[in-house]
Formats: structure tokens, C-alpha cells, sequence
């Protein structure tokens, strides 16, 4: 793909395992590189500021031969990042943006004025109603990301969420196929995350992300060769089992997946299922968001990006969910992620920390102080011996002057964004109460729901939802199977004791067996009660 751009410039995508790098001049994308990541805690590499990633960056920089000061920018995956989507009627798009991004700032405990949340609006001519893209995360992890390349002697641009440039690069796709009559529906399997959107009768239904990709299913193969004696104490990197997914696909039972890799299908399957199940219920979830009907036999869906190249991962989907699948012959959009940041019109995207705001603006007002003390001296340096004395009381004057018309003007500038900001935050108030819903307090349900697991109870999952006025938990997880074994339904009776939870269902329970005992995989639904009032939007990160 050959993407146009003014100056040259580095493009960074950094996910947990690896740092994706386009080198961009004049004629577009001239050279890519990808770079793995040591296997740090990702959690811990952020709140180490991305110290850890140093080194990889560097070598980043070394093979494409970027030089210092290159302007550079950064999508980027964190344990802050939040991305949503909302539809909003056409004639609510302005309020609806300020109120999103409000509420936005009040998840991440961020004042109205930061810069490190910002939305997007995807609009069409052909579409009835609009869609407002809200990305923000932690000033923190933001700062980090410009420190971060700084450090490696780059000059950052801005960061920007990578979930937010894939729910626009999806949307795109969407907007540009939208028609009055029929429906679209696309998912999207990148590297660390999903992307699904569907348009119908001119205007677009669904739009959300969740953090499924083709990454999870790496990790469960790194999981499998921890655990079996034919690795022979030597488990794989994350890379590494991506790239075998990549060459051998999901495979069949009693399969073996030999060379280097020694692992055999009773090793791995276990492990993925779980991973292939949960995202069978964010499509079914996704399915139910928009269809009127549950039956989804007459459903086509559109499957796109690296993770859907894996083969065998398309039956596995089909055996749990009736409907069509229609998998793209190319990558669709694998360098999606970076490529969104090649073009300028996703830069409304873009993040900045208050600090590296600040040292911009003292970096400009340097350089105004110096231009003017420059042309003061060519413009009075003729003057200066015949009118020093007078020059030097002018000179205390003007200074005084200067910082009393300063003070001056700030106060109307204030008072001007003061009035702007109070119009806008009535209107805002007055659309937050019209979405303001029901929800359930997650953090009871959390403390209850770890209360009441035992060591015989091993939770492997758990994903928080709300359909229509009711709060949801999905719990993944194992437990003993033996037959005086009374764990799970323990476990059942102890959620349900809570009023916090108005019921609990089996929605599935295989047993298999793991390190050769029977083990009860699990997977239950609680319906929460004591719901609480909070934005409700459309789809995105849980």
C-alpha cells in the first residue's frame, strides 16, 4: 500500500509482544521492520514507564537508520487504553461529542481539559445517523509513550490508541460499501485485538472492539508447551507460537505439530478452546446488539485481518454459531494499525501528556524570546549608544506594561473560554441524563465473586456486560470432577447466596481431562442486581 506523506516519518505500533515500524518519506511507505518485545509483565513495563522496551526500540531506530529528531508516531495497546463507539442521531453529533468525551474523562479520573482523550466522528452523505469514536487513556501511560521516544532521541508527534484506529479503519470499510437496502457485517482478527461493525438501511448498527486476537491464542499454545515434557523445559515465546498458529493452524485431534515444536493437539486444545469460546460470545453478544431475530442461519459475516488467515479457526466459529463465513483471500488490513496513522485524516486520534504540552509550549515561547531579542537588537543596535540611558527607562517601562496588558488579556481570555465552556457543559448535562441508565456495581460483584472461588475453583475468565437494564458476568473457569466432588455447585450456591446476584445459569460444562484428572471447564452467567446509574454506550472495552 503506498500512503503519500510530507516528510519523512516513523510510524510505531507497540502490542505486548512486539513493536510493528513503518519508515515513511515523500513516495509513501519505504521501509517495515517488526521487532520482539523481552517477556516482561506487560503491566509492570508501564508503570516502568517502558524503560524495559528501551533497547528494542533503539534497535528499531538502527535498522531502518532513522535520525535523531525524526518526527514519529505511536499507536499503542495499555492496561488505561479505553476505546467505545456511540450512535447518535445527526442532529445530537456536536453535544453527543462533548458528552462522550466528558464521560470519558471522568473513567480515566482525568480533568475536562486534558489531551489525553479524544474523539473522532465518522460520518457519511449516505448515512443517517452518526458515529462518535471515543479513545482515551491514563496521562500516564501517555507520558510514557513520549518518553519513550524520546528517549531514542525521536521527536513524538502524538500516540494514538490502536483500538481506536482499527474501529475507524473498520468503519471506513463499512461507509464506503453503505446502501439502503441489505446489510454488511465485518469482523476484524488483528494481532491483539477484534473489530466488528455492521451497517444496514443506510446508517451503521454496531461498532466495538474487544481484546480477542490473534495474540490470545498464542499465549494458550506458550501455556500448552509450559506444561509438556517433550518441550523439555524449553517454552516457546509468544512470537514464536503466533508464527505456529500462522504455518499449522488450530489443529485436529490427535494431530502433532512436530520440528522444533513438539506439542501434539490433547496438549493445545484445551487450552484454546476456552480462547475460541470467548469469542463465540462476544459475536453472539455482538449478533444480539442488532439482529431482531435470534435465529442468525441467514447471517454473513465477513471475516478479515491476520487472526482470520489461521486455518481452522473458521469451523471452529461455524460449529458454535449458524451462520455464514466468508473468510478474505488477503491479510485484509494486517498493517492496518499503522497505516491509519500514515494518513492525516486519523489524527484526530491523537493523544498528548500535560507534560510533554507543556515542554512544547516552553520550547515555543523560547524560541519567540529569542527571535525578539534578535530583531531588537538589528532594529535598535544603531540607536543604542546615542540613546542608551533613554532606551534603558523605555525598556523598564515597557516591561511593566507588558505584564499588566498580559494580565489583562488573560482574564478576558478566561472569561471568554469560561462562558464557551459553561453553554457547553449545560448542553452536555442535559444529553447525560437522557442516556443515563442503570448498572450494576461491578465492584461488589468482583469481591463476591472472588469470595466465594476456593483453590478447587480456578477462574480462568470473567467478562462484565450489560443487556438492556441488567448487569452480566460470564465466568470461565475449571473445577474438580471427582465423583463425591461437589466444587462447582458449591461454588453455584454460594454466588446465588448474595443479593447481589439474582441468578446464576450453566451455560456450558465440558469435562475433559488436564494433567490426567477429570476437570469440570465451566462456563456460568450471573445476572447482577443492586444496579446503580451510569453512561451507557454503544460497544467497546469492558
Amino acid at each position: 500500500m503506498r500512503t503519500r506523506t510530507k516528510w519523512p516519518m516513523l510510524v510505531l505500533h507497540i502490542e505486548p509482544n512486539a513493536i510493528h515500524a513503518l519508515w515513511t518519506k515523500g513516495s509513501g511507505v519505504e521501509k517495515t521492520t517488526r521487532v520482539g518485545l523481552p517477556g516482561a509483565e506487560w503491566t509492570e513495563a508501564w508503570e516502568g514507564g517502558l524503560r524495559g522496551f528501551d533497547d528494542a526500540l533503539l534497535d528499531v531506530v538502527t535498522r531502518l537508520g532513522v535520525a535523531p529528531g525524526t518526527t514519529t508516531m505511536v499507536a499503542f495497546e495499555s492496561p488505561s487504553a479505553i476505546t467505545e463507539a456511540q450512535s447518535l442521531p445527526v442532529g445530537e453529533v456536536q453535544v453527543g461529542l462533548a458528552s462522550l468525551r466528558l464521560a470519558m474523562c471522568e473513567r480515566l479520573s482525568l480533568p475536562r481539559t486534558t489531551e489525553s482523550v479524544a474523539t473522532h466522528l465518522i460520518s457519511s452523505n449516505d448515512l443517517t445517523n452518526g458515529v462518535v469514536v471515543v479513545a482515551g487513556a491514563t496521562d500516564a501511560h501517555v507520558d510514557a509513550v513520549h518518553m519513550w521516544t524520546e528517549r531514542a532521541g525521536l521527536r513524538c508527534a502524538g500516540v494514538s490508541p490502536a483500538g481506536g484506529l482499527l474501529l475507524n479503519e473498520v468503519a471506513d470499510q463499512l461507509v464506503q460499501s453503505t446502501t439502503r437496502e441489505g446489510y454488511r457485517l465485518l469482523l476484524h482478527i488483528d494481532e491483539h485485538r477484534c473489530a466488528i461493525g455492521m451497517t444496514s438501511e443506510g446508517k451503521i448498527d454496531l461498532l466495538r472492539t474487544f481484546d480477542i486476537g490473534l495474540n490470545k491464542f498464542g499465549e494458550a499454545v506458550v501455556r500448552a508447551s509450559q506444561g509438556s515434557d517433550r518441550v523439555q523445559g524449553n517454552p516457546l515465546t509468544l512470537g514464536r507460537a503466533v508464527e505456529i498458529l500462522r504455518e499449522h493452524g488450530i489443529p485436529e485431534p490427535g494431530e502433532d505439530i512436530g520440528g522444533d515444536v513438539g506439542l501434539s493437539a490433547n496438549a493445545i486444545l484445551p487450552l484454546l478452546q476456552p480462547v475460541i469460546q470467548r469469542l463465540t460470545v462476544e459475536i453472539k453478544q455482538s449478533l444480539r446488539m442488532v439482529l431482531r431475530r435470534n435465529d442468525t442461519s441467514a447471517v454473513r459475516i465477513e471475516l478479515q485481518g491476520p487472526g482470520a488467515q489461521v486455518h481452522g479457526l473458521t469451523d471452529a466459529l461455524m460449529r458454535t454459531i449458524d451462520a455464514e463465513f466468508i473468510v478474505h483471500d488477503r491479510d485484509g488490513l494486517a498493517d492496518s494499525i499503522p497505516q491509519r496513522l500514515v494518513r492525516k485524516s486519523d489524527q484526530s486520534l491523537t493523544l498528548y501528556s500535560a507534560r510533554h504540552l507543556a515542554a512544547v509550549s516552553e520550547g515555543r515561547f523560547r524560541r519567540a524570546v529569542v527571535f525578539g531579542a534578535l530583531l531588537g537588537f538589528v532594529v535598535l543596535g544603531a540607536e543604542a549608544g546615542r540613546f542608551l540611558h533613554k532606551g534603558t527607562g523605555l525598556e523598564r517601562q515597557t516591561q511593566s506594561m507588558s505584564s499588566d496588558v498580559a494580565r489583562v488579556q488573560q482574564f478576558r481570555d478566561l472569561s471568554e473560554q469560561a462562558v464557551a465552556l459553561n453553554a457547553q457543559l449545560g448542553e452536555a448535562e442535559d444529553l447525560l441524563e437522557r442516556y443515563v441508565g442503570p448498572q450494576p456495581d461491578w465492584t461488589a460483584a468482583l469481591t463476591h465473586l472472588a469470595n466465594a472461588a476456593d483453590n478447587t475453583v480456578k477462574l480462568t475468565e470473567i467478562r462484565g456486560s450489560q443487556e438492556r437494564a441488567d448487569g452480566v458476568l460470564l465466568i470461565y473457569g475449571i473445577a474438580e470432577a471427582q465423583k463425591d466432588s461437589t466444587k462447582l455447585a458449591d461454588f453455584i450456591e454460594k454466588l446465588e447466596s448474595s443479593s447481589l446476584i439474582e441468578q446464576v445459569d450453566v451455560e456450558s460444562r465440558l469435562l475433559i481431562e488436564l494433567e490426567d484428572k477429570p476437570i469440570y471447564q465451566f462456563r456460568l452467567r450471573a445476572s447482577l442486581a443492586d444496579l446503580r446509574p451510569q453512561l451507557t454506550v454503544l460497544g467497546g472495552e469492558q
